[in-house]
């Protein structure tokens, strides 16, 4: 009886080249995700597996048995703070972790919100926290060179919006869609 089992190349060159032809591109730019559970574990996950391998990922939450439906992160990780578990999940992936970064800060400050700017190319809003939201909005706004993407779910997760900062002249985010009705 013969039998064919597939085979690949697992090489660091290998996976690299799978990513995408940006994916070297994408290497040294600097990516900070604020928020890492529903949205923000995918965009991690997402951007990492692009060949973004500088993540800065800040969240003040530990995974519960109720976040686990809809985060990256699997049962063994549960309890672990969720950018580790995050970072823990990436590191399953083959590749190096080495420059992801993790925080459990809370964005609280005008302040933290700039330095996160200044140190980054992208800054992403997954939090779900309007307190976070405004603050990080107002530092884009603010130093209007490093752009803010906002991702947020709205009608109780029937619709996912995504907005960006600044907002180039002439341009203007839409209204919040209203709650649908039962």
């Amino acid at each position: 009886k013969l039998i064919a089992h597939e085979s690949a190349d697992t090489s660091l060159q290998t996976r690299t080249l799978r990513a995408g032809s940006n994916a070297t591109r994408y290497k040294n730019k600097k990516v900070a995700i604020v928020g890492n559970g529903a949205i923000g574990s995918y965009v991690a996950d997402l951007l990492f597996r692009s060949g973004v391998g500088r993540l800065t990922l800040i969240d003040p939450e530990k995974l519960r048995p109720g976040n686990i439906i809809r985060h990256v992160a699997s049962n063994q990780y549960m309890g672990w703070p969720k950018p580790m578990a995050v970072k823990a999940t990436l590191a399953e992936r083959g590749l190096s972790v080495s420059d992801i970064h993790v925080s459990d800060d809370r964005i609280t400050t005008a302040q933290q919100a700039i330095m996160l700017f200044a140190e980054h190319d992208l800054v992403i809003d997954a939090t779900a926290d309007l307190r976070a939201t405004s603050i990080l909005e107002y530092a884009a706004n603010e130093l209007d060179d490093t752009p803010l993407v906002e991702v947020w779910l709205q009608r109780n997760g029937d619709i996912a919006r995504v907005d960006r900062f600044p907002l180039w002249d002439g341009e203007h985010h839409l209204p919040i869609i209203p709650p649908g009705e039962d």
